[in-house]
């Protein structure tokens, strides 16, 4: 890892060393954790005792019932949510359950070497600063690897309640800060409606925002289309829009078409994931549903919670949701195939005339299912549909292992990729012949 015209720069084995945590180690820091509790107790009138998690035994069980029965029952009505009784709710059980969400477009970023070392960060919407408190775990983990080097991120905080303002500005200092890594924090709290609020000169390395703009969080008459486009004025030439929304269908495919619109309008390009493979696209209309799989090791805050009786998710290992990066200016994640030569595409593969054939394919990763050892993948030349990748038993036991860590936009080639046409139906599979080459 390098530090480059004030860019970060990753080798293959960087990432793999830095970046690919085990599950069961990403975890919601203690300090933070502890932090989240400070709050929690502050709101009830409760008093601390060991000044650790322990103190969640201390909380009234009528109020845990109460913050329980509100998590069951959140985003199940398709209507814009009052916080005014939920906040303590959503510090305790939303915070920690999306803090890393962030990570995954920091590591598409990084790939391309567009992370900078002195970053000015946009979050819209932040309530209580989960993706900034991400944000922050991701750099510390690269100023740690690069202790030579000075890192500051500047945060300008958006949130229209004055409460997750505050507790915002609260957990950010208690954040444990490595030597050369500052952290410096503007909050304001405005309705992002008035576009006043965003000046035109202001101007941002990234501009995030994280289930902000569904229907769970607006009236009906919100824009988030205008929203979205207006905001291009606030982004540096080389800054990237981040977007995170629920992994529910109906969220996916409406969050896909106000993208798609703002592509095929000229207003954004696609940095991440949904990118071609072998050419340009400028105009882009799918609107499909995947979702990325995040698997975290369940923080002590929400154990606590499920052993009180808590039923949302409680079986569930991993958190779902999509996200998109936008940039404006036509950076792709991953550069364009420009020769083709010996490998085929997905539609070449489905006007093939051979009945069975093997054939060599490079396409991004649209979802899989570790239940069946199976993937589905997009090059982008057949949209809005999946096509699905088998696992055979015959196949090596290291590409298995590599299947299992597949996720989401994740580019891959495939050799000797076996193909059995049958009954109008094309079926892939991967065998023990077929190569597998992941690319970070």
């Amino acid at each position: 890892m390098i530090l480059l015209n004030d860019k970060i720069h990753v080798e293959k084995d960087d990432l793999r060393r830095i970046f690919y945590i085990k599950d069961e180690d990403k975890a919601v820091p203690f300090y933070i954790q502890n932090a989240i509790v400070d709050l929690i107790f502050e709101e009830g009138g409760f008093k601390r005792k060991y000044n650790d998690l322990n103190d969640l035994e201390l909380i009234e069980d009528k109020f845990i019932k109460k913050v329980i029965n509100i998590i069951d029952n959140l985003y199940k009505v398709p209507s814009k949510t009052d916080y005014s009784d939920k906040y303590i709710t959503y510090i305790w059980y939303y915070l920690p359950n999306n803090m890393y969400k962030v990570w995954q477009p920091l590591v598409d970023l990084l790939i391309a070497g567009e992370l900078k070392n002195k970053i000015k960060v946009l979050d819209i919407g932040t309530g209580p600063a989960t993706l900034p408190l991400g944000i922050i775990e991701f750099y510390k983990i690269i100023a740690e690897n690069l202790k030579d080097k000075e890192f500051v991120i500047c945060f300008h905080l958006i949130d229209s309640q004055k409460k997750f303002i505050d507790y915002a500005n609260y957990l950010i200092s208690k954040v444990l800060l490595p030597k050369n890594l500052k952290v410096q924090v503007n909050s304001l709290v405005a309705n992002v409606k008035d576009d006043s609020i965003l000046k035109k000169d202001f101007k941002y390395d990234i501009i995030s925002m994280s289930n902000f703009i569904n229907h769970f969080e607006h009236e009906k008459d919100f824009d988030a289309f205008k929203l979205l486009k207006n905001l291009r004025d606030n982004l540096n030439d080389d800054g990237s829009l981040i977007i995170i929304e629920p992994g529910s269908e109906f969220e996916c495919i409406s969050f896909k078409k106000i993208r798609n619109k703002l592509v095929n309008e000229g207003i954004y390009n696609i940095f991440s994931p949904c990118i071609p493979i072998w050419e340009d696209r400028d105009k882009i209309n799918c609107a499909c549903f995947s979702t990325y799989i995040m698997e975290v090791k369940k923080p002590e805050l929400i154990q606590f919670l499920l052993s009180k009786g808590l039923k949302k998710f409680k079986n569930r290992e991993h958190v779902a949701y999509n996200y998109t990066v936008l940039r404006k200016d036509g950076l792709y994640k991953y550069r364009i195939e420009r020769n083709k030569q010996s490998f085929f595409t997905i539609k070449e593969i489905f006007e093939h005339q051979e009945k069975e054939f093997r054939a060599n394919i490079k396409g991004i990763v649209k979802k899989k299912s570790n239940k069946n050892l199976s993937f589905c993948i997009c090059d982008g030349t057949m949209p809005n549909k999946d096509y699905w990748i088998k696992i055979d038993e015959s196949a090596l036991n290291d590409t298995k292992e590599a299947i299992k860590k597949l996720n989401m936009g994740e580019k891959i080639s495939i050799k000797k990729l076996k193909v059995i046409k049958k009954e109008n139906k094309v079926n892939m599979i991967l065998d023990i012949k077929s190569k597998l080459q992941l690319f970070y």
